[in-house]
């Protein structure tokens, strides 16, 4: 036989076999004897085909030349062909191998390398005799000893969960071929130290939820969501950079990310949603664009590092625990549309020296500011209605409050423990103001209030109240 005929009768046997009859050897023999070929050739390629089938796998597992080359001789020598053809052998049978629609594996020391033209199903039930190379493996062959991953040209797909829990790889080399990638196909490699998505890829959403290890991610344009928990507890996640493709930014989506340091949101982005940035102790700045539109409760909780923030054009709301225990913000700007500062926004943000608030805000929710230790002063807008309980509790260093003529009540505890406030006066629109709300102030000396209120104050000790005169 030529090389030609050679090549013809292995394309006949895979349009008439499928592709899996080049896997399993045991159905060759049945093949190629329903093939008009005469004896000789039938046991002839058989016996090549079995012979060095696993060496074949190597050649297109590890795209090894000098193997090929290798093989081709040794096939020559033994069959008494021409090395060309023995050449061709093998170049065919590993290309209708790489054309089949699974995705196939062969282990390699601590390597798994995977190839075809579908897609990866889920790695940790691969067993020993998954592999292209079984015989060749160790009867204590398991898939937590793989450490490194390539899968190569060809691969369309990660089905979900592909790599979900493959504790022990450290890296995944991903082909330009893949445009499709599962639901959490890599949560749970907690020893994965980088990753760079190919730029084919279709998927929207991506997720590395709980790789404590990822140190670098790089991210394909095309993208348009990250996800809910997308690197939730990627602790040693350094810096990423968001696709301008992207929208929003989901739930717990950097929460425990405590390695970052910056990350630059692009225009686009419309929402970052509640514990986006939790506990992202290292993160010291952020910008954010004005196309954001909503802050989710608890966005930035916990960022002890992050110096500065300015809140988009848009924003009318401040929600509950957005900045809680930013120890070291030092510098807000909030826009004038703002007309709520919601639960513990600010709390024990100890560092707030100073802060404007908006001419629209109208209600100081509940513990706004509490613990604020270094804020000094406080100047009230005029649409400013409401202070809630405990607004202001704990800020040791507050001397100043100007409170204006809209304010209606001041809730419980919404002073409690300013130890350096000395005088505060009540505007005339009051009418209610809590017995405790300055509780424990213990250098207040006066609060001058309306003439027709009648003041009761409890917790502070020698207070003198005074009367405001009749204009």
């Amino acid at each position: 036989m030529n090389a030609d005929e050679i090549i013809t009768m292995l394309t006949d046997i895979q349009n008439s076999y499928g592709s899996e009859i080049f896997f399993k050897p045991s159905k060759l023999e049945k093949a190629l004897s329903e093939i008009h070929m005469g004896k000789m050739e039938t046991a002839l390629l058989t016996s090549i085909l079995i012979k060095h089938m696993f060496e074949i796998y190597t050649i297109i597992a590890l795209d090894d030349s000098n193997r090929l080359d290798a093989l081709s001789d040794i096939i020559s020598a033994e069959f008494n062909m021409e090395r060309q053809i023995a050449r061709h052998i093998i170049f065919t049978l590993s290309s209708l191998m790489r054309k089949t629609d699974n995705a196939h594996y062969y282990a390699n020391g601590n390597k798994l390398i995977i190839y075809g033209c579908g897609s990866v199903d889920r790695i940790k039930s691969i067993r020993g005799a998954d592999c292209d190379n079984w015989p060749d493996l160790l009867e204590n062959w398991t898939i937590e000893k793989i450490t490194s991953v390539e899968i190569k040209e060809g691969i369309r797909g990660l089905l979900p969960e592909a790599f979900l829990d493959c504790y022990n790889i450290e890296s995944i080399i991903l082909p330009d071929t893949l445009t499709d990638i599962g639901e959490n196909a890599f949560d749970g490699c907690i020893s994965l130290k980088s990753i760079c998505l190919p730029k084919n890829v279709k998927t929207k959403q991506i997720s590395f939820y709980r790789c404590s290890s990822l140190i670098t991610a790089k991210l394909p344009s095309g993208i348009e969501i990250i996800d809910n928990l997308a690197f939730d507890h990627c602790s040693s996640l350094e810096s990423l950079e968001i696709p301008k493709t992207v929208t929003s930014i989901g739930d717990y989506a950097f929460y425990g990310c405590s390695s970052l340091r910056a990350i630059i949101i692009p225009k686009g982005i419309t929402s970052i949603g509640m514990h986006a940035f939790h506990n992202c102790a290292s993160l010291e700045s952020i910008s954010i664009p004005d196309t954001v539109n909503e802050i989710g409760d608890n966005a930035f909780e916990g960022c002890e590092s992050l110096k500065t923030i300015k809140i988009p054009v848009v924003i009318s709301n401040i929600k509950h625990r957005v900045f809680y225990k930013c120890h070291a913000l030092k510098h807000v700007i909030l826009p004038d549309c703002v007309m709520i500062i919601g639960n513990q926004a600010f709390s024990e943000c100890t560092s707030l020296e100073a802060i404007r608030l908006p001419i629209g805000l109208s209600s100081i929710d509940y513990m706004a500011f509490n613990g604020c230790t270094a804020l000094k002063t406080i100047e009230m807008p005029e649409n400013v209605k409401q202070i809630g309980d405990k607004a202001f509790s704990n800020c040791s260093s507050l001397e100043y409050v100007d409170l204006k003529l809209s304010i209606a009540s001041i809730g419980s505890r919404a002073f409690e423990h300013c130890s350096s406030l000395k005088t505060i006066e009540l505007p005339d629109t009051v009418t209610d103001v809590y017995p405790d709300a300055f509780i424990h102030c213990e250098s207040l000396e006066s609060i001058v209030v309306p003439q027709d209120m009648d003041l009761k104050i409890i917790g502070c000790q020698d207070i003198q109240i005074i009367k405001k005169e009749e204009p």
